[in-house]
């Protein structure tokens, strides 16, 4: 049995208005304490999708920012058991409809949890979702549609291993293959239906790279890893596929002053870059969790304004005019 969480109290926000949405740079949708992670895009809904939890991470809720009159709601979504740890939201298209994934469990860290999913035009209409192994809110997974109709999972679990699955029928995800240790995974396909996931990792928080890996085999097997070529302290690798059917990569990378810039920059299939767009600087924000969600209005691009002290997380979006510069040319073989 599933039942619906209506609870909306526990977190004490102050809503902003974003009365000017389309002609702001840079709004703030939410802030007060507490933490968020990505975002999800519905284009039917044409609606923002998120987690955000309490300071300790004890209790997290997701919401709803519909662009149309730009107020964030709390949703009332099914849970399993007692779990009221409501977090990692996905949407995805499979087969015609739009589905709202996300993960139930009794906290942040454990693996006490269940996946669900719901149509966006039914939420109440909850059904479980099956992945084998061990998962949790920690695992901050995200799902994806790829190009021959099945979804894509990557994820977080054990000591920081990571992991991609595939579902043919949306409800049932495969034994997942392990692909590389780190943190804050993503993954977008290329035009020419190669996967690519992005993640970070290091020694230390201080000390992270960011991490890129592609498969041409629907996630059976992949390549070695290759880094990004900006060096320093790299966090928060968040691919999405362009209209040229490459991909670009925005991240957050951390300046002299020890906060986080925002910055992007294309790649190819056989992971090339363009060059480092610097999108907000470290003086300007300290950003982290971007992600970007092609538009029929643009380019949104989400982010976690955080605080110094890393205790607030403060959701932000901006409007971007173009996407990152172009990829470089495929150097041509002679025969």
């Amino acid at each position: 049995m599933y039942k619906t969480n209506y609870v909306t109290g526990l977190i004490v926000l102050l809503m902003v208005s974003v009365a000017s949405l389309a002609e702001e740079q840079f709004v703030m949708i939410e802030q007060g304490q507490g933490l968020d992670f990505v975002t999800a895009f519905s284009h039917q809904q044409q609606s923002l999708y998120y987690g955000r939890s309490d300071l300790d991470v004890s209790f997290s809720i997701i919401r709803q920012l519909a662009l149309a009159n730009r107020q964030p709601e709390t949703l009332a979504l099914a849970s399993a058991v007692d779990y009221d740890f409501i977090s990692s939201p996905s949407v995805v298209e499979f087969q015609g409809q739009e589905f709202l994934y996300y993960l139930v469990s009794a906290r942040f860290w454990g693996t006490q949890a269940q996946w669900l999913r719901a149509p966006l035009s039914d939420l109440k209409a909850a059904e479980p979702v099956t992945l084998p192994g061990n998962y949790g809110a920690y695992s901050i997974a995200r799902v994806l549609a790829l190009h021959d109709g099945s979804l894509g999972m990557v994820y977080r679990a054990g000591r920081s291993q990571l992991f991609f699955s595939r579902s043919v029928d949306g409800v049932t995800f495969g034994e997942p293959v392990q692909f590389a240790v780190g943190t804050m995974p993503g993954s977008a396909s290329f035009a020419d239906g190669t996967v690519l996931v992005s993640y970070h990792n290091g020694p230390s928080i201080s000390e992270m790279a960011g991490r890129l890996q592609v498969s041409a085999d629907l996630g059976q097997s992949w390549s070695d890893v290759v880094s990004l070529p900006q060096q320093g302290n790299i966090h928060d690798l968040s691919p999405v596929k362009r209209r040229d059917g490459n991909i670009d990569i925005y991240y957050s990378a951390q300046g002299e002053n020890q906060r986080l810039g925002l910055y992007r920059t294309c790649v190819t299939p056989e992971l090339t870059f363009g060059p480092a767009e610097e999108l907000l600087s470290s003086e300007q924000a300290h950003a982290a969790k971007s992600t970007a969600h092609p538009t029929s209005k643009g380019l949104l691009l989400t982010f976690t304004q955080q605080t110094d002290d890393l205790q607030k997380g403060n959701l932000s979006l901006m409007w971007l005019e173009r996407e990152a510069q172009s990829c470089p040319e495929p150097v041509a073989v002679a025969e």
